[in-house]
């Protein structure tokens, strides 16, 4: 399967720890966006839940989202305590440790990171049995694009975060199962 990874659009809060906070969309943020991928052939598309992936999955496929097409396992990583900071108002060596060994270092009251890439691993099995020739588009958060790229892919967690994935990102990936599991690899990365 070609998974097509995008990153939601511009909120205007770069440097923030949003995980559950769901801010809007900037006013202007899709237009470069929609154009960027304008175009793609996406087979199925589904959208984290949170409000700034939905708008911006609606304004790639140019109409609302079903029902179906939201799946909240492409929701962000629950930064619990620290959900909604700037990241430079995380004391620096507690935000180093959760970078370099986030299993062993979450912030306080966090989502357990076994958990969140379990539940990110389960989406992306669940799309391999209904994939077409066509990429599936999902448009989620860096966590997630991340996660992907580190469990999936096999890039080692502490090296996705030297990954530049900005709003609006592409991450193309191909995905497969096999007998020793799911592995990928990335095609292409599109940047803003």
């Amino acid at each position: 399967m070609i998974l097509d990874l995008v990153r939601h659009g511009d909120t205007g809060r770069a440097g923030h720890l949003d995980g559950r906070i769901d801010p809007p969309l900037l006013p202007d943020a899709l237009g470069p966006v929609v154009a960027r991928h304008h175009g793609i052939p996406w087979s199925r598309i589904i959208s984290s839940p949170l409000q700034r992936a939905r708008g911006t999955a609606a304004a790639l496929v140019g109409r609302e989202l079903r029902e179906g097409e939201i799946d909240s396992r492409w929701a962000e990583f629950d930064f619990g305590d620290w959900d909604g900071l700037v990241a430079g108002d995380v004391p620096a060596e507690a935000l180093r440790d959760f970078h370099r060994d986030p299993l062993r270092h979450g912030p306080p009251g966090a989502e357990p990171w076994s958990g969140f890439t379990a539940r990110v691993r389960s989406a992306v099995a669940d799309l391999l049995p209904e994939a077409g020739a066509d990429p599936v588009l999902v448009v989620t958060h860096g966590g997630p694009v991340r996660t992907v790229l580190a469990d999936i892919c096999g890039l080692g967690l502490s090296a996705t975060w030297s990954v530049r994935i900005g709003y609006g990102t592409r991450v193309r990936v191909w995905v497969q199962d096999s007998d020793a599991g799911l592995w990928g690899e990335v095609l292409e990365l599109t940047q803003p």
